[in-house]
């Protein structure tokens, strides 16, 4: 923060120091070694805000009164400022593009939708995959500005029948700073059904007793006609 500092009088004053008070607390207090008639200075202070608040900043021309000044009750100025709150990322996720059935033994493309619906960007993050709570993959996101969206997709084979949930959290280590923290995680069921039985395998047996009928019936007939 700028200051300005004029000697407006008709002497030279000498040394004499500057101070900085946000709501009555000394911040920081800079000296100035002299100032000629009508020359000015310009001063500069450094402040961070711990939080968003509304703060009194106040300024003061020789403090201490260590120089005597034709006017003493022009020294000070304040100036009140709101301070906002600091932009933040803000990381959502939810599955698309599902597959309408999931068959045991079958690999899937599973496709994860990221937006950032804050107002900063989001530096480098991982976007993880499970499925009831095993771990399937994680994707790494490089970044992701405000407003934007990517899709992380992972590859899942579910190796047997069953119902299954499958979750998908971004930043799951959480090193990204988020305006809103509750919002990192997609949950959906999926039912596995088992693969279709081959038609071999399922009238296998069925073929087999049948060709062994026919086998003892031709067999049969054979011996009846050589009795004959």
């Amino acid at each position: 923060m700028n200051v300005k500092v004029k000697n407006i009088g008709r002497a030279d004053s000498g040394r004499f120091n500057v101070k900085l008070e946000v709501d009555d607390v000394e911040v920081q207090t800079l000296p100035v070694e002299s100032l000629s008639e009508n020359e000015e200075v310009t001063l500069s202070f450094s402040w961070t805000p711990s939080k968003p608040d509304t703060y009194t900043l106040k300024v003061t021309v020789d403090p201490e009164n260590l120089v005597t000044e034709l006017n003493e009750e022009n020294n000070q100025i304040s100036l009140t400022v709101t301070v906002k709150p600091k932009p933040l990322p803000d990381l959502t996720v939810e599955f698309t593009g599902l597959p309408d059935e999931f068959v045991a033994g079958t690999e899937y493309e599973i496709k994860a939708l990221i937006k950032n619906i804050g107002e900063a960007e989001a530096g480098t993050f991982s976007v993880k995959l499970e499925a009831n709570e095993a771990a399937v993959g994680t994707v790494q996101v490089e970044s992701l500005a405000a407003g934007s969206s990517t899709t992380a997709s992972f590859t899942w084979k579910p190796e047997k029948a069953g119902d299954y949930t499958l979750k998908a959290t971004v930043d799951p280590e959480n090193l990204i700073e988020e305006s809103d923290e509750t919002n990192n995680t997609a949950a959906t069921s999926v039912t596995v059904t088992s693969p279709p039985v081959p038609w071999i395998v399922q009238w296998g047996p069925a073929i087999a007793i049948a060709v062994i009928i026919i086998i003892i019936v031709i067999a049969i007939v054979m011996v009846t006609k050589r009795r004959q």
